[in-house]
């Protein structure tokens, strides 16, 4: 399965999902859910099989393991159709600990480690990060998802199109896709207020009319 065909394949995949919900997290909250559940099951399962990062269970073929994520995945879907307060929570929890396996990497070259693999003050961080996550989404739904969203779909694009890490491009192109979803995601989210209040912001008192007999 690791042929250029399927690393392209999965690089256009990536970067559409990515896309989607970089732009669009915040009213989909449902399918946002479904994807970071999915993710985030991904890595602990690729690690779990000795894999750097989700993308290669398919990658290598591990099938059982990218069912179980898609599964994950799906049920988080319905979940989020079924009780939106639920929904925010498991969002945050699991958008916390996703984007927390970036630390990874970082976290293995800090102590000298070597490979894949979880540990006990990974397993912490995950868990913090989830705590985290699932508070502030709680306290500011609104506000959280469009980050959360904005985050996850930009990690997902630079992990789908490979970006280095250590490129001053992949720095420009993540903080420009995360300017662009903040940006039409709060636009958005603006211009639901007042239909969200069922009033108009130049909504005036209609005039008595004249065809009504004085008293």
């Amino acid at each position: 399965m690791d042929t250029p065909l399927t690393r392209i394949s999965l690089a256009i995949l990536g970067a559409l999902l990515g896309g989607g919900i970089l732009l669009f997290g915040r009213k989909y909250y449902w399918a946002l859910l479904g994807v970071v559940i999915t993710f985030l099951f991904g890595f602990f399962l690729a690690n779990f099989e000795g894999l750097e990062h989700e993308w290669q269970l398919l990658i290598s073929g591990e099938w059982v393991s990218l069912l179980i994520a898609l599964v994950a995945g799906g049920i988080g879907v319905l979940v989020g159709r079924w009780n939106r307060s639920v929904a925010l929570a498991a969002i945050g929890f699991t958008a916390g600990a996703y984007i927390a396996t970036y630390s990874n990497q970082l976290l293995l070259y800090l102590t000298g480690q070597t490979g894949a693999g979880l540990t006990w003050w990974l397993l912490l961080i995950f868990v913090a990060a989830g705590v985290l996550g699932a508070y502030f989404t709680r306290r500011n739904p609104d506000e959280a998802l469009i980050l959360i969203s904005v985050t996850l779909g930009t990690a997902i694009v630079a992990r789908a199109l490979n970006l280095s890490t250590e490129s001053s491009w992949t720095a420009v192109i993540t903080l420009s896709l995360a300017l662009v979803g903040v940006v039409l995601q709060f636009a958005v989210y603006v211009r639901e207020q007042p239909a969200a209040r069922g009033t108009s912001p130049t909504a005036v008192p209609a005039a008595p009319s004249r065809d009504l007999p004085s008293k």
